[in-house]
């Protein structure tokens, strides 16, 4: 079964996410990035969506390359099928301070008391660097060195980018050694060429991605918090 069908509380994880995206009222229809047993998302989601077949190129970032032709609309707001807690509210507002900003690209930071317990998976995220406040630099968890893995803020990679600046720069998204393209990337790119990026912080426990039976038992107990 692909993992965005996965259930929480019986219902699918991406359907969580697309809930609170209907709340937004936005404009375009939302683009669906499918792959494995895509028919099988199609037929859970139904026709309010538009969607897009990834190829065999793997990663986050050849995600978005497969989506980018059919983007439409000014804005391109990017999020994943296995975090299910994002609220409306706190993308409305990622959306209002891009908007108010007119910015390139404008992104969620997440920071975490710890590493432990429901925050475990959150050591896997990229770590944000700043200078003087300012965002210099994402540093990979595998290339960290032991003090950049005990900075506490961390990147979920959910963008908003202005979709003419996406269309620019997705593809100098190269393929890494694992063969693999990354979205986080982009964050790279974007400082690189001096591009204006600005984050705006959201909750650790809404930027909570499942990729295990464990994450999956511990959703559980965040869904009562996020929830409240």
């Amino acid at each position: 079964m692909p993992k965005v069908l996965v259930h929480l509380k019986n219902v699918p994880l991406i359907s969580w996410l697309l809930k609170e995206v209907e709340k937004l009222g936005l404009e375009s229809r939302p683009i669906v990035v499918v792959k494995h047993k895509y028919q099988l998302v199609q037929s859970a989601l139904g026709s309010s969506f538009k969607y897009v077949f990834q190829n065999d190129e793997h990663g986050t970032g050849a995600a978005v390359k497969a989506a980018v032709p059919h983007v439409s609309a000014e804005h391109a707001l990017i999020l994943y099928g296995d975090m299910p807690f994002i609220k409306s509210q706190s993308l409305q507002r990622l959306i209002q301070h891009h908007l108010q900003r007119n910015l390139e690209f404008t992104m969620f930071s997440s920071t975490v008391p710890h590493f432990e317990g429901i925050y475990a998976s959150h050591f896997g995220f990229g770590r944000l660097l700043r200078e003087n406040g300012n965002l210099v630099r994402n540093v990979e968890l595998v290339d960290a060195s032991d003090q950049e893995k005990n900075i506490l803020e961390v990147n979920p990679s959910i963008y908003l980018f202005q979709t003419e600046w996406l269309k620019r720069n997705i593809d100098a998204v190269r393929q890494n050694k694992h063969g693999e393209f990354y979205l986080t990337d982009l964050l790279e790119i974007g400082i690189r060429n001096g591009t204006r990026i600005e984050t705006i912080p959201v909750d650790p426990l809404e930027a909570f991605g499942i990729n295990t039976s464990q994450q999956l038992m511990q959703a559980d107990e965040i869904l009562d918090r996020v929830t409240k």
